[in-house]
């Protein structure tokens, strides 16, 4: 299984012949490249898309998950339950409804 990389097309750059400037590209890319959201359809067979997910479930209480030391030691490392429950331990209990969100780092 392989996604393509990203791509980016520069389509039009310059002067219009209307004499205005217009820049533009085509770009694509992996959907599960970078910050996201999962649809649940992407583990499970006959889930939601992320269109049919409703709005009522995307919003909530922010919870974050600093993981930030564990990714410069491992680049590919994965949530734990483990790091759930440390946060837990420091912060309380996650809240039901709770959107919670991975800070690894990888942006920098």
């Amino acid at each position: 299984m392989a996604n393509k990389p990203f791509q980016w097309e520069k389509t039009y750059w310059g002067m219009t012949e209307a004499g205005y400037w217009y820049a533009s590209a085509n770009f694509s890319a992996s959907e599960h490249g970078g910050t996201h959201i999962d649809a649940p359809i992407h583990f499970a067979q006959g889930r939601l898309t992320v269109d049919q997910i409703p709005i009522d479930r995307l919003i909530g209480p922010a919870v974050v998950i600093d993981v930030r030391r564990q990714c410069e030691a491992t680049p590919d490392y994965e949530l734990t339950v483990q790091d759930l429950l440390a946060w837990e331990s420091r912060h309380g209990r996650i809240p039901d409804g709770a959107v919670v969100f991975m800070w690894a780092g990888w942006g920098q």
